[in-house]
């Protein structure tokens, strides 16, 4: 396979041949559990829509999400075209290969790695909205409940108001007739003094 290279050289390019097959292996493994965890995702946020109208802004992360998830597909896709041309190339011409081609397969690992942590914080932050969400449901069937007991008592109120009304009435047409007894009591007073 590797013929007409010392014994360091085969070495070294059996080792980078069995870590690229590692690092493409993991690669596979995280799309899987990416595909899934995406899967799952779905299910929740749909579960959600009902819920609230906050469900908007938690779709356009969904859409990130999809975005993501598809830039690291293509970039999967690519480092597994580039890995294949990687290996051809290190056959015809080892050393000139590996300085040129490896190193910027190194830095897409790290961006492909820099893609995963932001999906893991958009996980935790639906997560968190998903908590707030159902507080808010919890709070809302609250208000809900207050808000009927409270329509019972408004009634009843007003009941009781009319009432009160009917008796300061009552009470307003007692006093003036009061006034005006009194008003004749002085006056058939002052005619039987004189």
């Amino acid at each position: 396979m590797f013929g007409g290279l010392n014994k360091e050289e085969k070495e070294f390019l059996s080792d980078l041949s069995k870590r690229m097959e590692s690092i493409s292996k993991r690669l596979e493994a995280q799309d899987s559990s990416l595909k899934e965890s995406f899967s799952n995702l779905k299910k929740d946020l749909d579960e959600i829509r009902i819920e609230s109208d906050f469900i908007h802004e938690y779709k356009k992360e969904l859409e990130n999400i999809k975005s993501s998830r598809k830039d690291f597909e293509e970039s999967v896709e690519k480092f597994s075209i580039m890995q294949m041309k990687l290996y051809n190339k290190i056959v015809d011409n080892i050393k000139e290969d590996i300085n040129k081609s490896l190193i910027p397969e190194v830095k897409k690992l790290q961006l492909i790695s820099v893609d995963i942590k932001r999906y893991e914080e958009l996980k935790e932050k639906i997560a968190s909205f998903e908590k707030d969400i159902a507080m808010l449901k919890a709070n809302l069937d609250k208000v809900n409940t207050i808000a009927s007991g409270i329509k019972k008592e408004d009634f009843e109120l007003t009941k009781f108001a009319n009432k009160i009304f009917e008796a300061d009435k009552e009470k307003i047409r007692l006093m003036k007739d009061n006034e005006a007894l009194q008003k004749l009591i002085s006056i058939e007073r002052r005619r039987s003094k004189n």
